[in-house]
């Protein structure tokens, strides 16, 4: 039932983008440009439930609960930024060791934060709905687990 699409992400008109990772990637692996309008479309009629996620944490706050987070769901971490708010990470499927890629870019919103994630699949045209799930994990474990509070 999932949409022959490979890039997730919770701001579509802005993505967050792929730094360390596009150095990472090889010939043949799938592009790290956002593909549009058209892939938006398909995710909002597939997974109209990702979005961004909002908290009342201050960006500094916000984004050492989000490295906690993305440690505690085993990614790897390649790149942070603490001034400018980015993170990347990969995450390997556990059966065919697929890797995928993931950017967090978290912003001040209002009184607290805004946090957009962005996951994508290097290899394949549809990944199954992986990439939505990953972004659903994070933000659970992000909203719920005590436990990787900073």
């Amino acid at each position: 039932k999932a949409p022959p699409i490979h890039d997730l992400n919770t701001d579509t008109l802005n993505p967050p983008t792929f730094a360390a990772a596009a150095s990472q990637r090889r010939p043949g692996d799938n592009p790290v440009v956002y593909a549009g309008a058209e892939l938006a479309k398909q995710q909002q009629q597939a997974y109209a439930d990702i979005s961004p996620l909002l908290s009342p944490l201050p960006p500094t706050q916000a984004f050492e609960r989000c490295l906690a987070v993305a440690r505690a769901l085993n990614w790897q971490i390649i790149a942070q930024d603490r001034e400018k708010g980015l993170i990347e990470a990969v995450d390997r499927s556990r059966i065919f060791g697929f890797i995928d890629d993931i950017a967090l870019r978290i912003s001040v919103h209002e009184t607290g934060s805004r946090i957009d994630l962005r996951s994508a699949s290097r290899a394949g045209v549809s990944d199954l709905g992986v990439n939505a799930e990953r972004i659903r994990r994070f933000s659970h474990q992000f909203n719920t687990n005590p436990s990787t509070r900073p």
